[in-house]
């Protein structure tokens, strides 16, 4: 089975999330499962492409693009992701969902390599979240999965 792991952040970072992923991901290896982890570059200057025991890690220039305002860098990076999907033609991808703006990118490409999804959410939302036409609700309604990494995320949720 084919996995796309995909997360905002992902190691060299430290946080919640980020732990959890270096221990999930690995686990999930040695147990069959072939891996891609789909991050964010985000502040750290790190190599596009890399390895982490084993398993490969793709980072795109999500918050830089963003930040430049450039529509044809946007573009072009929706387009790297849906090719990233259709080239790897995972069997599940696994949303980490803390919907910044990488995640935004997901639903993008969702269309790209159809295929069954499932959203862990890390956190609890504000109001402005729960509105029907967030990145988040998209996210939800097209997800086959949602799952909470908390009682309150999920009462939230519900």
């Amino acid at each position: 089975m084919r996995v796309l792991y995909w997360s905002p952040l992902f190691w060299p970072y430290i946080g919640g999330l980020e732990n959890f992923a270096a221990q999930l991901v690995p686990a999930l290896r040695q147990r069959g499962y072939e891996i891609l982890v789909a991050t964010s570059h985000d502040s750290l200057d790190l190599p596009d492409d890399e390895e982490f025991k084993g398993i490969r890690i793709r980072r795109f220039h999500f918050r830089d693009a963003l930040g430049e305002g450039r529509l044809d860098r946007l573009m072009t990076l929706r387009q790297e992701v849906a090719l990233l999907k259709r080239e790897f033609a995972p069997s599940l991808i696994h949303v980490n969902a803390n919907f910044s703006v990488a995640d935004c990118f997901h639903v993008l490409t969702a269309h790209a390599y159809p295929a069954p999804t499932v959203i862990t959410l890390h956190n609890q939302w504000g109001d402005e979240r729960k509105e029907a036409d967030t990145t988040l609700a998209q996210a939800m309604r097209n997800a086959d999965w949602v799952t909470c990494v908390s009682q309150a995320s999920l009462t939230q949720t519900r």
